[in-house]
Parts: structure tokens; C-alpha cells; sequence
């Protein structure tokens, strides 16, 4: 929807949005449970993860505890799917408690939102829910909104600092209003200028062909970095572009205008409604 513009990564950012861990160990989904776990999440119907949380709040147990906040966060905020009900492949990776710490939860939830995005894309339902933590992209345009009246208190994780009243103010402004800040002014110009988090022009992001080992093939060493900022970025694998737009290599990108140039549109949109209005609410 908006051409010319200064591409922004995402995956490098999420750490230092949600503050949660990016180990070395890869997240996997469908590990073995046993019969007993399984059925305290898993029987006829699956748990609501809202009622969950309620439950949460009575366990003493420093393992079953651990697991129930990790299928609540994971249904509720960090991978949310259409419904409020926990995901049951998540749990055999939730159950590793000793080894949560040293778990990229990072690029997890960033590959989720991603793909979310993409079979949002790929969808011909005339109504479609995005899966995936959204508010990760609310964050970062909040974070780059530039206004003499507008700002955001500097600090890590940015989850702790944008708040509903900064949501408020930006949706209470016209959306072609806003100035975007430019990426050097922003809080995020050390994390995207460090290693291999460089700010990039549109089309100019390069693949990685990096990967991690399975949670069950690979010992565990702690070395997140939750409280140090600037955070290093992760290893990117597949990039690009996004308004909503889908390519061969999809979706790890906000596309804005550069700095000085408003935030409006390049005209009528040949999309569906719902990919309109889901456009708007990523941007």
C-alpha cells in the first residue's frame, strides 16, 4: 500500500518488544507427552487457556506451574491461534522446565506471526483472523510515530513503555497525519545497527542459512541475554516484505514511507476488504 518506503526487520526487534528469552535451543512443536500431562490439558476438550490461568494462581508446584503459565502465555499473547483454547502441540516443549531459560522463544513467536501472516494472505475466507502475537507490530510503529506532542519513554523490554494510553493517542490521529521517526532517531537504531541487525532499503535483506539443533538432540547452555540492550539480532531465514504483501520469501518486514513522508495511501486498494482492514491494524 505504501511505495518508496524504509524497510523495517522485525525478527531482530521482538527481543527487544517482549523481553522474552532467544536461546540457543529451538522451539519444537509435537515432542512426546506423556499419558498423565497430556490428559490434564488435552481430554475431550481442550483446556480454555483463560480458565488456566485462573488455575494457575492455586499451584504451589514449581514445575506444574511453570507449564500452565507457559500454555497460557503461549494461547493467550505470545502464539494466540482463532480461539482461546491451548495449544497442544506446545506442550512438550512447555514441559522442558529446566531448560525454558535457553529456548529461542524469540524467533519462535516471530516464525509464528509470520506464518500467521502468510495463510492470512494465502486465505479466500471473506473474514479472517491473523494468528499470532500482533502486538508486536503495534509496538513497533507506536515506537516510530513522530509528533511534537508524542512521546514514548526510552527503556527494555518496549512492552513495559508503550502503553494503552500511547495505543490511544496514535488511533485517536488521522492515520495520514503521523509522521514516521527516522530509524536513527528511534530507540531501536542501536539494536537494528548491531551485528547483523543492519536498517535495510526495501529488497536488500539477505537470507541465513543458519539453523539450531532440536530441543532433543541438544544440551542446553544459558546464555540469553534478556536484560542487556541493545539486543544482538538472531539468525533471520526467510525475509521480506510486508504491508501485507506475500513473496517467495514472505513477511519479516514493515514496509514505511521515509522519514519527512506521510503515512497515506497510494490509492483504492484492489484487496479484499478484510486484507484492507487487517493492513491497517499491522501497520
Amino acid at each position: 500500500e505504501f511505495g518508496g518506503g524504509l524497510s523495517i526487520p522485525v525478527r531482530p526487534l521482538v527481543k527487544s518488544v517482549l523481553g522474552i528469552p532467544s536461546g540457543p535451543i529451538q522451539v519444537v512443536q509435537g515432542l512426546h507427552v506423556d499419558y498423565g500431562l497430556f490428559s490434564q490439558y488435552c481430554t475431550v476438550k481442550f483446556k480454555n487457556a483463560r480458565k488456566l490461568a485462573e488455575e494457575m494462581c492455586s499451584i504451589t508446584e514449581e514445575e506444574p506451574f511453570c507449564i500452565a503459565f507457559m500454555m497460557t502465555i503461549l494461547a493467550i499473547y505470545l502464539a494466540p491461534n482463532t480461539t482461546v483454547l491451548v495449544n497442544r502441540s506446545f506442550l512438550g516443549a512447555a514441559q522442558q522446565v529446566g531448560s525454558l531459560k535457553q529456548m529461542d522463544w524469540c524467533g519462535f513467536v516471530a516464525d509464528y506471526l509470520f506464518k500467521g501472516i502468510r495463510e492470512f494472505k494465502e486465505s479466500d475466507a471473506p473474514f479472517g483472523c491473523l494468528k499470532g502475537c500482533v502486538h508486536i507490530l503495534s509496538v513497533i510503529f507506536i515506537d516510530l510515530v513522530k509528533h511534537a506532542a508524542f512521546e514514548v519513554p526510552n527503556g527494555f523490554p518496549r512492552l513495559g513503555f508503550v502503553t494503552t494510553e500511547h495505543n490511544k493517542w496514535v488511533a485517536s490521529h488521522p492515520f495520514g497525519s503521523l509522521l514516521v521517526r527516522r530509524l536513527e532517531e528511534s530507540v531501536y537504531a542501536p539494536v537494528l545497527n548491531n551485528g547483523n541487525g543492519n536498517i535495510v532499503q526495501v529488497g536488500e535483506c539477505a537470507d541465513s542459512d543458519t539453523d539450531t539443533d532440536a530441543l532433543s538432540n541438544q544440551s542446553a547452555t544459558d546464555n540469553d541475554q534478556n536484560n542487556q540492550h541493545p539486543v544482538s539480532p538472531g539468525p533471520g531465514s526467510l525475509l521480506i516484505v510486508t504491508g501485507l504483501e506475500t513473496s517467495a520469501r514472505s513477511a519479516e518486514h514493515i514496509i514505511f514511507p521515509r522519514s519527512g513522508e506521510q503515512l497515506q495511501s497510494a490509492g483504492p486498494s484492489s484487496e479484499p476488504f478484510s486484507a484492507q482492514v487487517c493492513l491497517c491494524l499491522i501497520l
